[in-house]
């Protein structure tokens, strides 16, 4: 098993590994806004509109332009924006500062009337998104409820395994603490049948030795942009960390799988499938596990393996610090 211990900080503070070190925005925003609860109906606009525009991208990414928001949007003065029409909009799309997606544009427009239409009917924002309280009926009910309820409620292909409680104010995406992919492969001439919707078929056997020789390089916090697409890569940060890269087998519905399971802090857009096309590259023999170190400095997608097809890939879980989540009785 390949392993690597967390990144640590030079002025000895404790942080979420999903801060970035090198971005002192995200720091500042690690240490003074991430988990306080915001009552202003201002900010809390503004958050709106920003994680809005985050959707498909990092939080990183919006957080750097977040002053060109509040330049380009009216330093988010929620009338002014209601007010916005499709002269507005077509300067908004245009501005390269920000991030120029017209369906998320014309979406903040629409969700701040809608924000308005909740202040008159509630006063504040704050009142309606904090004044929902939880019953002591609520509270009450076993797991044995939940999970009867929710199997009642959910489609047949979503299942709830567990129920948990958790702090006032947890997000589960900040208080991560990592997150685990699993990329599956057949690599034999017979087609998978029972597990052929979870996996990749590679027709030619793969040496799993010389692939897992090259997992360490991908070990630590580095720039992992020569595994990221192209077009996400643009203007946007690409240093993420990687604790643990290892290749195992299992089976399923007696079929043997080639597995690989990757984890960290966070991942780029197409990393976990471009890094199992040049893992693959080696593992045909087409080239040597020191490549995969050439590939990472290289910060050139092009340096890079194929990207593998997406039927492999599956998002494992995330992990918490334990005392985050308690399971309900």
């Amino acid at each position: 098993m390949s392993e690597i211990q967390p990144p640590t900080w030079n002025d000895g503070k404790l942080r979420c590994l999903w801060a970035n070190p090198k971005n002192a925005l995200y720091i500042h925003y690690h240490d003074y806004e991430w988990g306080v609860p915001v009552h202003d109906d201002r900010r809390l606009f503004e958050m709106l509109v920003l994680e809005s525009f985050q959707a498909g991208l990092s939080w990183e990414c919006v957080l750097n332009k977040r002053e060109s928001f509040r330049e380009a949007f009216d330093g988010f003065d929620l009338e002014r924006v209601c007010a916005y029409g499709e002269e507005k909009l077509e300067e908004l799309a245009d501005n390269p500062a920000i991030i120029r997606n017209r369906r998320k544009i014309r979406a903040a427009v629409e969700n701040a009337r809608v924000f308005r239409d909740i202040q008159r009917e509630r006063g504040t924002f704050s009142a309606y998104l904090w004044g929902v309280p939880v019953t002591d009926a609520e509270l009450a009910l076993t797991r044995r409820r939940w999970l009867r309820a929710m199997d009642a409620l959910l489609p047949k292909d979503i299942a709830i395994n567990e129920v948990y409680k958790a702090r006032k104010g947890f997000s589960a995406r900040f208080d991560a603490r990592s997150r685990t992919y699993t990329y599956r492969i057949a690599d034999r001439d017979a087609r998978p049948v029972l597990s052929r919707g979870a996996v990749w078929w590679h027709r030619y056997p793969l040496d799993v030795e010389a692939m897992s020789a090259a997992c360490p390089a991908l070990l630590g916090e580095q720039d992992f942009k020569s595994f990221c697409k192209v077009a996400s890569a643009v203007g946007k940060p690409t240093h993420r960390c990687v604790m643990r890269a290892e290749f195992g087998h299992e089976v399923a519905f007696g079929e043997d799988i080639l597995t690989f399971t990757i984890e960290g802090n966070a991942f780029l857009h197409s990393m976990v499938r471009t890094i199992v096309g040049t893992l693959v590259e080696i593992g045909m023999h087409r080239r040597e596990p020191e490549w995969m170190r050439e590939v990472i400095d290289a910060c050139d997608r092009t340096a890079a393996g194929p990207t593998a097809p997406a039927c492999g890939l599956t998002f494992m879980g995330v992990d918490y610090d334990p005392a985050e989540l308690v399971v309900l009785d």
